[in-house]
């Protein structure tokens, strides 16, 4: 920071938020005005002309535009020596809190009400302070003022220079800190501008940003990391020589107790920003994640993991990860006429002989070949090798049912069926039968 001990300018105009005070110091006067003494920003108080509002969009630019009559103008006009009239004045009000990254401002008509509001009344005193007999009486020496400029956000800061009057002295580099610090602007402060400004031709009449705040940082929203599928892939795997596989379909996922479904991943905080006088901008609150925790599934110690209470198959619902409850039966396990009605997962090691009937709420998966059975599921049949059904067979399956073929069977799908290929049977689908792969035929 420079040293801002320095001798005060004769004349210095800056708005910062201060009871009204004149001090002299041996002969050297300066006037400060305060924010509280205007009037308050509506629109019943703002001028009608002259407000240009293209901020809509988020990189459009703000616009004010006096009218010729202004005092503003009419300053301009004694500054370049304008004969005649006054010429309107146009001034963008740039608005970056970050660097090249326009931002929607907060409320724009507000904004441009208040920035109005601001330099018409210094535009008037500093006409009075320049006639101070009246407008008709002789101009006075008027030395370079300065007027500090705060977004409502207090994310940027404006500097605007009014140019000296009759041989007035210029304001130099130390001066226009004090005017900054006046105001407590101590953060994102454009140094090389302000140090380069005292050179600067064309540095009056218009709206420097000198200060940009800081942006915050938004973290990262809570997230959830799959380690099984949630949708499973139906696609049936076909080998070189057009044979399906339906051992690999991977219908079904097999999980034992304590094994990690998913993680769950917290919300990162953000980085805080600040204001251009140091204010401290919080960074918007991030959401945790939705924990798909189902059936016969539990949280880890510290939260961070959806495991299984259970083996079993995991299956995601829709909603969330559950873990199915598995009847395992090995082929030898198995005598006919013998009834399985199970609240889950079904999977035969092995044939299925004649006279065997299974009742499964989940999936049925069956290693080797169904011969005169009935098979119901609550979601898909999975025969590897196939069924022959000897027309005995029944299946009925309230998602899909894959097997390698089959023959001499009544087959009842509420969604596709598929087959190598499917030899006198009665197939019943509400989605699509598919013969496509092996011998790929219907007989």
């Amino acid at each position: 920071m420079p040293d801002l001990d320095c001798a005060k300018p004769k004349h210095s105009y800056m708005f910062q938020e201060a009871p009204l005070q004149n001090h002299n110091k041996g002969g050297e006067g300066q006037m400060q005005f305060t924010e509280t003494h205007f009037p308050q920003v509506s629109s019943e108080n703002t001028p009608e002309s002259g407000v240009e509002n293209t901020a809509s969009q988020p990189n459009s630019a703000l616009q004010l535009v006096f009218p010729p009559d202004h005092p503003l103008c009419r300053l301009q006009a004694l500054w370049d020596g304008t004969q005649g009239p006054a010429l309107p004045i146009c001034l963008t009000v740039p608005y970056e809190p970050v660097p090249n990254t326009p931002l929607r401002v907060p409320d724009p008509d507000r904004e441009l009400k208040r920035l109005r509001i601001l330099l018409s009344h210094a535009a008037r005193t500093r006409l009075d302070l320049l006639f101070p007999n009246g407008p008709e009486g002789p101009m006075v020496q008027l030395e370079e003022g300065s007027l500090v400029l705060l977004s409502g956000d207090r994310m940027m800061a404006w500097l605007f220079l009014f140019p000296p009057m009759a041989q007035g002295k210029e304001l130099t580099f130390p001066q226009l800190c004090r005017a900054l610090a006046n105001h407590g602007i101590t953060n994102g402060v454009n140094w090389t501008l302000l140090r380069q400004l005292p050179t600067l031709p064309q540095r009056y009449f218009q709206l420097l940003p000198i200060a940009r705040g800081i942006a915050p940082l938004p973290g990262e929203d809570g997230r959830i990391v799959d380690y099984f599928p949630r949708s499973l892939n139906e696609e049936i795997q076909v080998d070189e020589l057009d044979q399906a596989d339906y051992v690999t379909l991977n219908l079904v996922q097999s999980i034992q107790e304590g094994d990690v479904i998913c993680e769950i991943v917290p919300p990162t905080a953000g980085v805080p920003g600040s204001t251009v006088t140091g204010g401290s901008i919080p960074a918007p609150e991030r959401q945790a994640a939705v924990v798909p925790q189902g059936r016969n599934t539990r949280l880890s110690e510290d939260g961070r993991f959806l495991v299984a209470a259970r083996s079993g198959h995991v299956a995601f619902s829709g909603r969330d990860f559950q873990v199915k409850p598995v009847l395992e039966i090995a082929e030898g396990e198995l005598h006919e006429a013998q009834n399985i009605k199970f609240l889950g997962d079904v999977h035969i090691h092995g044939d299925l002989c004649c006279g065997i009937s299974i009742c499964a709420l989940g999936n049925v998966q069956i290693d080797g070949v169904v011969e005169a059975c009935s098979i119901e599921a609550g979601e898909h049949i999975i025969v590897s090798s196939g069924v022959q059904g000897q027309d005995h067979a029944v299946l009925h399956a309230q998602k899909s049912v894959y097997a390698k073929y089959l023959e001499h069977c009544s087959v009842y799908a509420q969604e596709n069926v598929y087959a190598d290929c499917i030899i006198n049977c009665s197939i019943y689908s509400n989605g699509a039968v598919r013969v496509r792969t092996g011998r790929g035929a219907v007989i």
